[in-house]
């Protein structure tokens, strides 16, 4: 009896006992590094990639007409307006102020440069946020988060300030021109569809999503321009599977 009164009371105090705490495992991301001459190995900043010396601290002049069409081609925009824009958005510290000054430990932020070239490659080639941070070593929920940011800044502060839709004759008719000149008077805007892949749409939306000219669901966008490359309207987002005639 006073056997199984012990071993009854052993077993109810380890039942009510606290558990162990399992030690939580933490993934972190694996950054990018080099050996240097010595053979030492060395993580890779942000300030020494790649990207950072060839757009962030480049010039007009030292980029050459060569970079600036393949700067055109990789980013989606002339460099030029690349740098209007980081300019913008440095000038917008309510905005992405956290990335403009100095963390809780005293630390520089990200280049702002390198995140605005990340968000630009994610739009214009579909690259991942692992991707970015392989050609930025800046960590891809770095580049996830400003990506957010950013998106949010173009819808409330860049979209109604450079898509105009004329409302009045005289505004449609400063958009004839070069239509006249081509044989189509009376024409203002050409319009097509631009579609928005949904890499990680749900199974019960991927039908609707589905379009024929691709094989992956998608978001379709009606986008009127002119001649000048000024967007005139788009449409909000649509189902893909929504011809745009």
């Amino acid at each position: 009896m006073r056997r199984q009164g012990r071993t009854s009371a052993s077993s109810v105090s380890a039942r009510t006992s606290t558990p162990k705490k399992r030690k939580k495992k933490t993934c972190k991301s694996l950054r990018p590094y080099y050996f240097d001459n010595d053979g030492v190995l060395k993580y890779l900043l942000p300030t020494e990639t790649v990207w950072y010396y060839a757009y962030v601290r480049s010039t007009d002049q030292a980029l050459g007409s060569k970079l600036f069409t393949k700067f055109r081609r990789r980013f989606r925009m002339p460099y030029s307006a690349y740098v209007d824009l980081l300019s913008r958005i440095q000038s917008t510290p309510e905005v992405f102020g956290r990335w403009l000054r100095k963390d809780a430990v005293g630390e520089q932020a990200s280049p702002l440069g390198l995140l605005l070239l990340g968000s630009l490659r994610y739009l214009g080639r579909g690259l991942t946020f692992d991707d970015l941070e392989e050609y930025t070593a800046v960590g891809e929920e770095t580049h996830r988060q400003f990506f957010h940011v950013f998106i949010k800044f173009g819808e409330e502060c860049l979209y109604p300030e450079y898509v105009i839709t004329p409302r009045t004759a005289v505004e449609y008719e400063k958009h004839r021109h070069e239509f006249d000149v081509g044989g189509l008077s009376g024409a203002g805007f050409s319009c097509d569809a631009t579609n928005v892949i949904m890499w990680r749409c749900e199974h019960n939306l991927k039908q609707a999503n589905m379009g024929f000219k691709q094989s992956h669901p998608a978001r379709t966008y009606n986008v009127c321009v002119n001649h000048r490359r000024q967007i005139l309207h788009t449409t909000t987002g649509h189902p893909s599977r929504w011809n745009d005639k």
